[in-house]
């Protein structure tokens, strides 16, 4: 089903970086999967499990990408376009509500080395809203 969404989506509008979240997948078949989308470049993280997490990353060949770096939970990442850079850090939240908190120290750890635009995308409200109610209930 999602392969069939995302060749929809192909056929309206071609992405230059795609972000999927919960691959549950190895990465070898994720590459196998969707190598019809034609990016030429990606970065993936396994998931943990066959039924948690993965994370796969694919950009064109017309946008530089650096992985800073890259966990179980998001890629950070330092894109330049046209000469010009930004940050972007592509977030799966941690489905285990007791361990966002974990999520959100690394975020601020990455949040303290920026100097420039910060594009954060993904499960970010997920982590927040749980971390909102946190305080409230402590």
């Amino acid at each position: 089903m999602t392969v069939q969404r995302l060749k929809k989506i192909r056929k309206s509008i071609f992405p230059d970086i795609l972000f999927l979240m919960e691959t549950k997948n190895t990465s070898e078949n994720v590459l196998q999967t969707l190598q019809w989308l034609d990016n030429n470049s990606n970065h993936l993280v396994a998931p943990l499990s066959p039924a948690a997490g993965g994370l796969a990353l694919f950009w064109r060949s017309s946008l530089q990408v650096e992985i800073i770096s890259s966990y179980i939970h998001f890629m950070d990442t330092k894109i330049t376009a046209k000469g010009k850079s930004f940050y972007a850090t592509f977030l799966y939240g941690e489905p285990e509500r007791s361990e966002r908190l974990q999520v959100w120290s690394l975020l601020q750890e990455v949040y303290s080395t920026r100097s420039g635009p910060w594009l954060i995308t993904g499960d970010l409200p997920a982590i927040f809203f749980s971390l909102v109610l946190s305080t409230y209930i402590l």
